[in-house]
């Protein structure tokens, strides 16, 4: 239907502007009574031109301005598109770098606490290595003060029994236990005063 108004609307067009001519040996009042438009004719020119504005508009501009809003709006919304997009990766990469910030404070955290721990136990095993060395330091001394101990009252026990046999054999009888003893006391005290 729009091809059949468009080219009845060329046609009325054609027809309207057509200017008349008579014989060419018609006076000069003809051909200035030519040279002056027909009303009827520039009227008709008149509408067939506002005819053809309007088949234009309604049939060229209206449908390319509608094609180009139409991709005005889809430019439009890929460019907001875009700055959602180009917002979400932003942000999305500083949530990123926050998590990366947040990962390193606490794997430095962690690295701090297991040193921390390290010197730790460290002291604690050179403590308790000087406990134990301190302790059998003290069992050595104590062995050896016993042994020592030991020693004094084995040679205490042999000279008493040397002295008790040398004193029978000088006196020739039996002394007394407590004469012993007391003889032998004497002597250690000579001794141990000497030292």
């Amino acid at each position: 239907m729009k091809k059949h108004f468009l080219i009845f609307s060329l046609l009325l067009s054609f027809l309207l502007t057509s200017c008349s001519v008579d014989n060419a040996s018609q006076d000069i009042t003809d051909t200035i009574n030519d040279a002056i438009p027909n009303l009827y004719v520039t009227l008709a020119q008149i509408g067939a031109f506002i005819v053809m504005v309007l088949i234009v508009i309604f049939f060229g501009y209206k449908p390319i301005k509608k094609k180009l809003d139409a991709r005005r709006e889809y430019v439009k919304k890929n460019l907001d598109d875009s700055d959602k997009h180009l917002k979400e990766a932003k942000k999305k990469e500083k949530e990123a770098e926050d998590i990366i910030t947040a990962s390193r404070i606490q794997a430095n955290s962690i690295v701090e606490k297991a040193r921390k721990q390290a010197i730790e136990e460290k002291n604690q095993m050179l403590d308790e290595a000087e406990k134990a060395i301190a302790l059998k330091k003290l069992q050595d001394e104590k062995e050896l003060k016993d042994k020592e101990q030991k020693m004094i009252k084995d040679n205490r026990d042999k000279i008493i029994s040397t002295a008790l046999d040398a004193s029978k054999e000088i006196l020739k009888r039996e002394i007394k236990e407590e004469d012993n003893k007391k003889i032998v006391d004497d002597f250690i005290d000579k001794l141990n005063d000497e030292k």
